[in-house]
């Protein structure tokens, strides 16, 4: 092979290496792409069994935030409190822009609440959310789904008194 053709067979070769690898990838992109990805967590990460009140803890997002499920049974009321990533404390984010609905799938007929915020119940342990409703009179392990949305993303986890549960979903708008 004469120089030229190898001139020319390596220039050839670099250029495809070089549209290759950059091509019309925009930062984002070659970020993701060269991320390490995130090992899947094992059921041992830092965070309680059991929430602020007392109750079980159900995952917003990839750890985003912390649901804790409790009833008050005398009150005939859901109660659930918003917690940050570590499940110990509020979470930190405008009321106002927090919508949340419990799902109950183990009574008949199944119960829907949409919660409402609850500021005097709220802390720097949880904010407060509550659903009244006559079926949660009765004392039992009440199972179901915990959905809502807080700004633009919405989140999903289920919920099974007695139970820890990592299972949650995470949309955007």
């Amino acid at each position: 092979m004469n120089r030229l053709h190898h001139w020319i067979l390596t220039s050839l070769i670099l250029a495809g290496f070089t549209l290759t690898n950059s091509g019309c990838q925009d930062a984002k992109s070659v970020a993701k792409s060269t991320a390490v990805p995130k090992a899947k967590e094992s059921h041992d990460h830092d965070h309680p069994e059991k929430g602020p009140h007392g109750g079980e803890l159900v995952e917003w997002g990839e750890e985003d935030y912390h649901i804790e499920v409790t009833f008050d049974h005398k009150n005939k009321q859901a109660v659930i409190y918003l917690l940050d990533s570590t499940a110990r404390n509020a979470a930190n984010v405008e009321t106002d822009k927090v919508k949340v609905t419990l799902k109950i799938s183990n009574t008949q007929p199944p119960i829907t609440l949409l919660l409402q915020h609850d500021a005097a119940k709220s802390s720097d342990k949880g904010l407060a959310f509550i659903g009244v409703h006559d079926a949660l009179s009765k004392e039992m392990d009440y199972e179901g789904k915990v959905n809502g949305s807080i700004g633009r993303e919405n989140y999903s986890g289920d919920f099974k008194e007695g139970g820890h549960d990592h299972g949650s979903e995470k949309t955007k708008k």
